[in-house]
């Protein structure tokens, strides 16, 4: 019998806000576990339920010792008795994570599930969509997993619909007004801005930002700070030399003959400028102020470089550009024989006053 993915989210979520793991394994950024909220617990469930039985209460494996049964294939002894009881099994979970928050790996999880200890691209691979349902049910996780292990540039985010028409679909239809404080400014509608400019808090951006909140749409709030939080945990931060703006609203290159740039969306990040000015070859990997090392992390949470874009022709390259495409790129669900995923927004709303914070100074920034 299988049980719907949306239901095991809602009793994985009422357990774990009864009975809260305290604090955040160092290796839970892999498995999305990044502030400790509930909701990163309960979609972690979710995704290893997932692995393990797809769902199907009464799945068994005989050949494991004493047995494995249920959504999470544990023992009957394991799970009160009958681990075919979605509540036992869920209380097991719930139970075993909260003794796991040392390692998750390494912990009594690791050694229960080979999806988490052997295996942890299995055991992580289901994420997006219950991240997915989260937000469906009106519960969205606090912040997405940060890639422990960067995907390889796949080429799959190298092409971005370029109108205008295809901007609008996804990020909301923005009406403007031209002019601004700069030649080539805009002012957009300032309904549009309330309804999807948020300003967020990353810590790993502070020594930028004078610990300001960066202002942006509201879609690409959580994969961002993914990013930077993937970039430290990696060692790489040091390799982010500059921020060179987010939330700009202009006509592209300060051009008011041009389209409008990305930036007027609040769904792109200029870092690095000094070394890849636009319409120039961008800093080699190696050279001071390259982002070539830096374009897996932002690949892995749908990010595309802008050093891509022109086919070859180095004046319409834009090295120090990542924009956000909604997709996943190929390589972070080829393990698990997904399919790109175009995500649902998440529930976050905006305006002038709010702030964003999602808690990634958990990250311990440097």
């Amino acid at each position: 019998m299988t049980i719907a993915a949306s239901d095991l989210y809602q009793k994985l979520l009422a357990a774990f806000r009864g009975s809260p793991p305290h604090g955040v394994p160092p290796d839970g950024a892999q498995f999305g576990i990044v502030s400790g909220a509930p909701e990163e617990w309960a979609c972690f469930g979710v995704s290893v339920a997932h692995a393990e039985s797809g769902f199907d209460s009464r799945s068994e494996n005989l050949s494991d010792p004493g047995g494995s049964f249920g959504i999470f294939q544990y023992s009957h002894e394991q799970a009160f008795g009958n681990a075919y009881d979605v509540d036992n099994s869920v209380r097991a979970f719930v139970r075993d994570a909260n003794a796991s928050t040392a390692g998750l790996r390494d912990g009594i999880l690791g050694r229960r599930f080979s999806t988490i200890g052997m295996h942890p691209s299995l055991g992580a691979a289901w994420l997006p969509e219950a991240r997915q349902l989260a937000g469906s049910t009106g519960s969205v996780p606090v912040a997405p997993a940060a890639s422990a292990q960067p995907v390889a540039s796949t080429g799959y985010l190298h092409a971005m619909p370029q109108t205008v028409a295809a901007f609008d679909a996804l990020y909301g239809k923005l009406t403007w007004t031209e002019g601004g404080p700069d030649r080539g400014d805009i002012t957009p509608d300032p309904g549009w801005v309330t309804a999807n400019i948020v300003k967020m808090d990353i810590p790993q951006m502070h020594r930028f930002t004078r610990r300001e909140p960066i202002e942006c749409h509201r879609l690409i709030a959580q994969p961002l700070a993914a990013v930077f939080a993937s970039i430290e945990q990696a060692g790489k931060l040091p390799l982010v030399l500059s921020y060179d703006g987010l939330w700009v609203p202009r006509h592209k290159d300060h051009n008011p003959s041009r389209g409008i740039s990305l930036h007027s969306y609040g769904s792109a990040i200029d870092i690095n400028a000094e070394w890849n000015p636009y319409g120039h070859v961008p800093a080699p990997a190696g050279a001071k102020g390259s982002c070539v090392e830096l374009i897996p992390f932002f690949e892995a949470e749908g990010f595309a470089w802008g050093g891509y874009f022109g086919g070859g022709n180095a004046s319409d390259t834009d090295g120090m550009h990542f924009e956000w495409t909604g997709r996943v790129p190929v390589a972070s669900v080829a393990d698990s024989g997904g399919s790109p995923l175009a995500p649902e927004s998440p529930s976050l709303s905006g305006g002038d006053d709010q702030v964003l914070d999602i808690g990634l100074d958990l990250v311990k920034p440097a």
